[in-house]
This record gives C-alpha cells, sequence and structure tokens, in this order.
C-alpha cells in the first residue's frame, strides 16, 4: 500500500495536466450554448468540478492501475531474459 502513496502525487499531476485542457474547453463549450454571459460563471462553477472529478476518476485508476501492473511485472519477473536468451531458448 506503500507504493500507492508514492503513485499518487505522480498520478495526480499527470492527470490534472490531462483532465484541466480537457474540461476547460468543453465546459466553456457546453456553457456557453446553454447560458447567456450572465450565468456563465455558475455554469462553469457547477461544469468543472464534475467534468474534473469524471477525468481524475478515470485517469487516476488507469494510472494507478499501470503503476500496479508494472510492480506486479517487477516482483514476478525481476530479471526478464534479453532478446538474446530469448531467441537462444527458441532455436534450441
Amino acid at each position: 500500500m506503500l507504493w500507492v502513496s508514492a503513485c499518487l502525487p505522480a498520478c495526480l499531476s499527470v492527470c490534472l495536466s490531462v483532465c484541466l485542457p480537457v474540461c476547460l474547453p468543453v465546459c466553456l463549450s457546453v456553457c456557453l450554448s446553454v447560458c447567456l454571459s450572465i450565468c456563465l460563471p455558475i455554469c462553469l462553477s457547477v461544469c468543472l468540478p464534475v467534468c474534473l472529478s469524471a477525468c481524475l476518476s478515470v485517469c487516476l485508476s488507469v494510472c494507478l492501475s499501470v503503476f500496479v501492473l508494472s510492480m506486479l511485472q517487477t516482483y514476478t519477473n525481476p530479471h526478464p531474459p534479453t532478446w538474446r536468451q530469448e531467441v537462444g531458448s527458441i532455436i534450441t
């Protein structure tokens, strides 16, 4: 469980850099088509948290899964065979 606390900040940083550029234009587009400029701030204050929450949830899930798989692979096969070893085992 220690690796989660180590990976979470890195994943969160990556996910925020992905989600913010995605959510801001999406919410602006949706809010501009739905609202007039008077209610745009209200619309954005509702849209952005919902969009960021959904985006971060998916992104963090994927990111942490990648770390879990890489950790499992490292523990189950700490020294993977080299390309030459694999080819040699196929030939013999």
